[in-house]
Parts: structure tokens; sequence; C-alpha cells
């Protein structure tokens, strides 16, 4: 099954209710925004069988587009990296910084998902 095929398929469809059921906190893991939102993988490595609570985050329209985006306009850069680099220049722009809590998670899923 392509991934496009898993998109559509009931299995992905379950999925993402999981994580909507165990993800509370339904907000853009970039900007924080509540509305719009779509469920994204940090990585393809795993598809099908992905870990709900490691692979899956949050993200506004916006920022699901601009992520896609960068991945196919930038050589080398893979869905991880842009989702990152992503939050990273939101960041930058509106003064926020990670917490500690982000930067655990970011070198955690950095081992694992690369």
């Amino acid at each position: 099954m392509r991934y496009k095929e898993y998109l559509a398929s009931k299995k992905w469809a379950t999925k993402k209710e999981a994580f909507k059921k165990d993800n509370g906190g339904r907000e853009c893991w970039v900007c924080g925004a509540t509305k719009n939102l779509h469920v994204h993988h940090l990585t393809y490595k795993h598809a099908k069988y992905e870990n709900v609570k490691e692979e899956l985050r949050y993200l506004c329209a916006a920022h699901h587009e601009e992520v896609h985006e960068l991945v196919q306009h930038s050589k080398g850069s893979n869905i991880w990296h842009a989702t990152f680099k992503v939050r990273k220049r939101w960041e930058a722009i509106h003064g926020k910084r990670w917490g500690v809590r982000d930067l655990k998670e970011y070198a955690r899923s950095s081992k694992r998902l690369k």
C-alpha cells in the first residue's frame, strides 16, 4: 500500500482517532493555533506502523503546508528536519524559546526518527 492510499485507509483513520484521543492539548506544535489542525507525521520511516505518541504532531494547515514545501524545495531536508526548522523559525520571529521539555523531546526524537 502506497502512502497516499494509507492516508485514505481505515487503518490511518483509526490511528488518527487514537492520536486525537490521547492528545488532549489540541494545538499546533509550531504556533499553538487551535483551529484547522492536521495530524502530521514527523517521519515516514515507520508509516503504517507509526508510534502514535512519538511520531505524530498537530500542525495548523499553514505550518503543515510550510513543512511540506520546505521538504519539496530543499535538497537533503527530510520531514523531521523540516518540521523542527519551521518551529525554530516561528519561535525566532515571535521571540519564543523552546522549553527544557521541548529540547529533551527534540534530542530524544532525533536519535529515534532519523
